[in-house]
C-alpha cells in the first residue's frame, strides 16, 4: 500500500513552483519566522508518509507523494526524483599516476520535482530526523517549507510566506521566458561546461588562501560556480518560444604544476611587466590535451581559464573561440580571467561563437543589430552605463537567430549533443550551497579590487551607488589613478544600498541584503585611499571625506564627539598648537574650524585667553602691551594675538604706560612664531595648492598676497607686492 506525506498548505488553489530560480539551502534550518516572512501552516513529515516503491538506493525512493490541499481543491500528486541533481561536483587534477577526480561526500539527501515541474523540494535526512525544504509559488506569493527545529516535534516543518519583494526579483531576473514543460514544442539545450583552470589562476588562488590547499580548492569551487552561473544567467535571457540554453559546470581540471598544462607557452613582454600567450596557439594546443587526456568528467564544451593576457595578430584579446563547431572536437574556448569574476561575460560572447555565432553585432548577417547596443556578442566590449545596461547581459535577436538555426541543423542531422541527458553531476543544483552565497557577500568591493590590481588597489568611490554594479573603477597602484577594464563591476551580491545588493548590473532590492546606507554603502576605503580614523561628526559632513569613510561615517557621534579635533596637521601643527600659536584669529578659516573645532570652540568661547608667542616689532606681547598701552589692543590683530596681555591691561586701573609711551600709531612689521626666524622668510613648510610660496605667489602674484594667510606665511615672497 502506497503511503503519503502531507503538506497542508492554505490558500494555494494554484501552486506554481520555480525550481531554477530559486536555492534549496541544503542543512539551513531556521527557528523562526524572518522579517518579512509570515508562518502559515507547521507540518509534520515523518518516515510513515514516505512512499517506496521496487527501485531504491539508500533507501530513498526514486518517487513519492504528497498530500496537496487548498480552500479548494485535495488532490495527490506524484513527486519524481530528479537523477541529474547532485551536490558533489568532479574535482579533477594530475598526479603521480595520472588524472584523479574527486568528489564530495555529501549524503542523504535528494532533490523531487512534481510531474509538472511546478514544485521542487529536497528531502534529508540529518541524524534520523527527516528534513524538507523548498518552494512553491503562488499567484501573489512565495511560499517556502523548512524544518521548525525550535518547535516541540522534531520532524514538523514551518510553511512561510516570504516577503513581497522577492516577487520583484524574480520578475527582474530572467525575463519572461516560460517554463519548458508548458509548451512541448520548445527545444532546451544543455550546454555541460568542463572548467579547466591554468597554473597562474591555481597559484593566484593559492596565495589568497595563505597556501592552504583545501582552501584552495575551495575558493576555486565557490569562484568559478559563480562565473558559470553567470554565463547561465546571460543565457537565461533568450526570450523565445521554440527553444532556451541553459548553461551548467560539469566539473573541473586545475593545473597545479605548470607542467599539467604544458602547452601553455607564455612570452614576455618588451619590460617584461607581463606574460603573454599566443590566443590560437594556446586553442589548438587545448584542443589536443582534451583529446589525449582520460578520465574526464563527462562534457560538451570546455573553457580553459588563464590569467596571463592573449594576443592574436591584431593585438591583445580577452577570448577566442572556435565558430560553429559545438559538439565536435573542437567545442572549446579561451577565456582571460584577472579575477573579480570579470569573465562571466567573456566567457558568454566566446561560448556563443562556439554555439553557432559568425558574425558579431552590425556585421554580416547581424548588421541589423547596431554593435553600439553593446549586447553580448558586439564586436567589442565597451563600458557599461546607464544607456546599455540592460543590452550588456543580454543577446541580440541577431545573434540568437545565428545559434538558432545551427543546433536547429544540428537536430536534423542528429548531431546535436545538447539535448542528450547526461550522466554527470550538474551544477545548476549540486554546488546549490556555494550559488546561495552571492561572490559580493564574501569578497567586498575593495578586495574585489586587489584582485585586479594587486594589494594597494581599492574601489574607487562611484558617483553613485547604483553606478559600481555596472561599473566599478579600481585604483591601480602601478599608474598611480583610477582604472577600468571590460566588465568591470562590483560582483553579484555586493551591497549597493539599504537592502539592495548587485545583481547582472543592477542595484536591486531584496530584503535578504544587508542593511546599509543607500548613498554610501560601501567599506572604508583603505590607506592610501583615505584616513578614516580621522572620521569625525565634523569631517564627515565634508561629502568627499564620507565618500571615502562609509562605514566609519556611519554611526551615531556623541556629544562629546560631535566637536573634536583631527590628529590632521595645519602648517605643521596639531590643532592646540595652531589655535595657541595663531589666536582666534585662525579659526575664521573654515578648514581650521572644521578640523579643529574643540580647539577653535575654546577660544572662541572665551574659554581660553592667552597671549601667543608671535613678536610684534620684534617684542612680545606683554613687552609690546607695556611699552604702547592698552591703546595697542584697538588694532584686531593685536587683541587677537595677544588676548591675555590686552585683558590685563583693559581691567586694570592703573597704567604704567600712558602719555610717557609712545602713543602714535602703532605699525606691525612682522609676525612670526617661535620657530621662524625674526626676518621676513617665507614659511618652507607650508604648501597652497600643490605649490611653495615661490611658485604660488609668482604664479599669482599680487593677488594671492592679499590672502591674509598667504601674506603671513609667505612673507619673503610677498615683499616685493607689499
Amino acid at each position: 500500500m502506497a503511503r503519503t506525506f502531507r503538506v497542508t498548505i492554505p490558500s494555494l488553489a494554484r501552486a506554481y513552483v520555480l525550481g531554477y530560480a530559486f536555492s534549496l539551502v541544503y542543512g539551513f534550518t531556521l527557528p523562526g519566522s524572518e522579517d518579512g516572512d509570515q508562518v502559515e501552516e507547521i507540518v509534520e513529515l515523518g518516515p510513515d508518509y514516505l512512499t517506496y516503491d521496487h527501485r531504491f538506493e539508500n533507501d530513498w525512493s526514486d518517487s513519492t507523494q504528497y498530500y496537496f490541499r487548498s480552500d479548494t481543491n485535495s488532490q495527490y500528486r506524484l513527486l519524481r526524483k530528479n537523477p541529474s541533481i547532485d551536490l558533489n561536483a568532479p574535482f579533477c587534477f594530475n598526479s603521480d599516476i595520472g588524472i584523479k577526480c574527486f568528489k564530495g561526500n555529501e549524503q542523504n539527501i535528494h532533490f523531487y520535482t512534481d510531474e509538472f515541474n511546478r514544485m521542487a523540494v529536497s528531502i534529508s535526512n540529518k541524524e534520523g530526523t527527516l528534513q524538507m525544504h523548498g518552494v512553491v509559488l503562488s499567484n501573489n506569493s512565495i511560499h517556502s517549507i523548512q524544518p521548525a527545529v525550535m518547535l516541540e516535534q522534531r520532524n514538523q516543518h514551518i510553511i512561510k510566506k516570504r516577503a513581497a519583494s522577492l516577487m520583484i526579483n524574480i520578475k527582474l531576473y530572467p525575463t519572461d521566458k516560460r517554463l519548458a514543460n508548458s509548451i512541448p514544442e520548445k527545444k532546451e539545450y544543455i550546454v555541460d561546461i568542463l572548467a579547466v583552470v591554468d597554473y597562474s589562476i591555481y597559484k593566484k588562488m593559492k596565495d589568497l588562501a595563505g597556501g592552504n590547499e583545501n582552501a584552495t580548492e575551495s575558493k576555486i569551487r565557490f569562484y568559478f560556480a559563480h562565473v558559470l552561473n553567470g554565463v547561465n544567467l546571460r543565457y537565461a535571457t533568450i526570450n523565445r518560444s521554440t527553444f532556451s540554453i541553459t548553461v551548467r559546470l560539469a566539473g573541473f581540471f586545475i593545473a597545479k604544476e605548470p607542467s599539467d598544462l604544458s602547452f601553455i607557452q607564455t612570452y614576455d613582454t618588451e619590460d617584461k611587466s607581463e606574460q603573454k600567450v599566443d590566443g590560437k596557439t594556446t586553442l589548438k594546443g587545448f584542443t589536443k590535451f582534451l583529446q589525449k587526456t582520460k578520465d574526464l568528467p563527462e562534457y560538451n564544451h570546455a573553457i580553459l581559464f588563464v590569467e596571463y593576457t592573449a594576443t592574436n595578430s591584431r593585438g591583445s584579446i580577452l577570448g577566442t573561440s572556435f565558430l560553429s563547431d559545438i559538439c565536435t572536437f573542437r567545442s572549446v574556448s579561451l577565456v582571460v580571467d584577472h579575477g573579480a569574476y570579470t569573465p562571466c561575460g567573456i566567457a558568454a560572447h566566446e561560448l556563443g561563437h562556439n554555439l553557432g555565432v559568425r558574425d558579431h553585432d552590425g556585421s554580416g548577417v547581424a548588421k541589423n543589430c547596431p554593435a553600439s547596443k553593446n549586447c553580448i556578442m558586439s564586436p567589442s566590449s565597451a563600458l557599461i552605463d546607464q544607456t546599455n545596461l540592460e543590452n550588456s547581459f543580454q543577446f541580440s535577436e541577431c545573434s540568437i537567430d545565428q545559434m538558432e538555426k545551427l543546433l536547429r541543423a544540428k537536430d536534423v542531422d542528429q548531431t546535436n549533443c545538447l539535448t542528450k541527458p547526461r550522466r554527470v553531476p550538474q551544477i545548476q543544483v549540486f554546488i546549490k550551497p556555494l550559488l546561495a552565497t552571492m561572490p559580493g557577500e564574501v569578497t567586498d568591493v575593495h578586495a574585489q579590487c586587489r584582485e585586479l590590481y594587486g594589494e594597494k588597489s581599492f574601489m574607487c568611490p562611484p558617483q553613485t551607488a547604483d553606478e559600481m554594479c555596472y561599473r566599478m573603477y579600481c585604483y591601480d597602484p602601478t599608474h598611480e589613478k583610477c582604472a577600468i577594464v571590460s566588465e568591470q563591476m562590483a560582483a553579484m551580491g555586493s551591497p549597493c544600498g539599504n537592502k539592495k545588493w548587485c545583481y547582472l548590473g543592477k542595484c536591486i532590492h531584496d530584503e535578504k541584503a544587508p542593511s546599509g546606507i543607500d548613498d554610501c554603502p560601501y567599506p572604508d576605503l583603505p590607506p592610501p585611499g583615505a584616513n578614516c580614523k580621522d572620521a569625525r561628526a565634523i569631517t564627515c559632513k565634508n561629502p568627499l571625506f564620507r565618500n571615502k569613510c562609509c562605514q566609519s561615517c556611519n554611526k551615531d557621534f556623541s556629544k562629546e564627539k560631535v566637536c573634536e579635533d583631527t590628529s590632521i596637521k595645519i602648517n605643521g601643527l596639531l590643532c592646540k598648537d595652531l589655535v595657541s600659536t595663531y589666536g582666534p584669529q585662525s579659526c575664521s578659516s573654515g578648514e581650521v574650524h572644521q578640523y579643529c573645532c574643540k580647539s577653535c570652540q575654546d577660544v572662541l568661547s572665551g574659554n581660553t585667553c592667552e597671549d601667543t608667542s608671535i613678536r610684534i616689532n620684534d617684542l612680545g606681547c606683554q613687552e609690546f602691551i607695556l611699552r604702547y598701552g592698552a591703546q595697542a589692543c584697538a588694532t584686531d590683530n593685536i587683541r587677537t594675538y595677544c588676548c591675555s596681555s590686552c585683558q590685563s591691561a583693559t581691567q586694570s586701573s592703573q597704567s604704567s604706560v600712558k602719555s610717557s609711551r609712545k602713543t602714535g600709531s602703532i605699525t606691525l612689521i612682522q609676525v612670526s612664531t617661535s620657530s621662524r626666524k625674526s626676518s621676513c622668510e617665507d614659511n618652507t613648510m607650508i604648501r597652497i595648492n600643490g605649490m611653495d610660496c615661490s611658485g604660488y605667489v609668482s604664479l599669482y602674484r599680487v593677488q594671492a598676497c592679499r590672502q591674509p594667510t598667504v601674506r603671513q606665511n609667505c612673507c619673503g615672497s610677498c615683499l616685493p607686492y607689499d
